[in-house]
């Protein structure tokens, strides 16, 4: 009897165990869903300015033009107008260059972290299938337990029986 509380309680244990780890696993799942949804809004907010830059870029190409051909006269002047705005130009090109570098590494990222969730997802269904066999195999082993149980009481009551049986003999005997 002892020996079946023991193992009914260390099956507990390992129950309660598994459903911990269980509970974990299901938490890390949510956090790196959390995290590729960050990196998604990331990367659209990133896109979204390299357009913007794109437009600037374009606009500032646009005035450069017009301004040359308007302002012949003040040619100097102008030049360093232009040189200026020339400037402006390379740096939005560097910002934009910096910004589709920064991207490809988002976007590099964000497909790392889709493969790892993928591979996290399904070692998570692993867990879960093999959690619910252990379960099904915890069940099991609970139920045959109960027997041995019901059995041990039932064999320490024909016992006792044995035991009663065998004295009302003996004073039986004795009283002949």
């Amino acid at each position: 009897e002892r020996k079946a509380t023991d193992k009914i309680q260390v099956l507990s244990r390992e129950l309660k165990d598994l459903q911990n780890s269980n509970s974990s696993l299901r938490e890390s799942t949510q956090e790196k869903d959390a995290t590729l949804a960050m990196s998604r809004a990331t990367i659209r907010d990133l896109e979204s300015k390299l357009i913007e830059c794109e437009r600037e870029t374009a606009d500032v190409k646009q005035y450069v033009q017009t301004h040359q051909r308007n302002q012949q006269e003040a040619i100097a002047t102008k030049n360093k107008k232009i040189k200026i705005l020339s400037l402006k130009v390379k740096q939005l090109q560097t910002r934009m260059q910096t910004q589709i570098s920064q991207i490809s590494i988002l976007t590099e990222t964000n497909e790392r972290l889709e493969e790892n969730l993928r591979e996290e997802k399904l070692k998570n269904k692993t867990t879960a299938e093999d959690a619910f066999i252990k379960d099904a195999a915890i069940d099991t082993l609970k139920t045959a337990l109960d027997e041995q149980a019901a059995k041990l009481q039932c064999e320490n009551s024909n016992r006792k029986l044995q035991a009663e049986l065998e004295s009302s003999v003996a004073e039986l005997v004795q009283q002949k």
